[in-house]
Parts: C-alpha cells; structure tokens; sequence
C-alpha cells in the first residue's frame, strides 16, 4: 500500500516534470526537482502538510481554475508556513510561466492541483483503501 504522502510526493514531482519538459533549459525546474526529490526521502510529510495547510485559502480559486490564484497573490504565507521558501518559489515559478503556457497545459495544471487537494482530502478519511497498489 502506497501511504498518501508518497502519492502527494508522487504528483508534485510529476507535475515539475512536465513544466521541466515544456520549459527544458529552466535550471530552476530542475533545482526545485532536485529539493522535492531530497523531501520525498528525508521529510516526506513536509510537501503534504505545507500544501494542505496553505493551500485551505485557496481551495475555491483552485477548483474553480480562477487564474488570480497565480497572478495576484505574493506568496509569503508559503515561506512562512514552510520555515523555507522552497515551495513559494517553485510557486512564483508558475506564475511567472503562467502566460507562456498553452490553455491545454493550464488545464493540466488545474488537473495536478485540484488532484493533490483530493489526496489532502482522503487523508483525513484514512481510508486504507484508497492507494493500495
């Protein structure tokens, strides 16, 4: 069985993956891959429970695929909550790549974050069910 961080881990890499594939040469991608590959082995629950805990406060504007969620927010409550800046920057990433992306990556986007909201979710639920592999 899968426990829900590795899967939350799981997409989170997956998702800077393909920003890594539509934007190759970004060092950045490739250095925020870098960090949540070392969180996934020595602090697997901290991508978890910083997404969960921030992300609360925008959970309609993710569901709802309202793009003011990247273009107006700063993004320090991240830092603050993380003790690092880590997850804000790899979030500043995406708003600053935000407009170069196709409508049909955006969605993918939407995708990647309304799915890791649900793995917030099912935690809560613990469900044993719910990743067995």
């Amino acid at each position: 069985m899968t426990s829900v961080y590795k899967t939350f881990n799981m997409v989170f890499i997956k998702l800077i993956e393909d920003f890594i594939m539509l934007f190759p040469k970004d060092v950045e991608l490739k250095r925020y891959k870098r960090g949540a590959l070392l969180y996934k082995q020595f602090n697997t629950r901290k991508p978890f429970n910083v997404f969960k805990e921030y992300s609360v406060a925008f959970r309609s504007k993710i569901e709802q695929k309202d793009e003011s969620f990247f273009i107006n927010n700063n993004y320090n409550e991240i830092a603050e909550v993380s003790k690092s800046n880590d997850i804000q920057m790899f979030i500043q990433k995406i708003k600053m790549l935000w407009n170069q992306i196709s409508e049909t990556n955006r969605g993918k986007v939407w995708e990647y974050l309304i799915l890791l909201c649900k793995i917030t979710d099912k935690n809560e639920t613990k469900d044993p069910k719910l990743f067995a592999v």
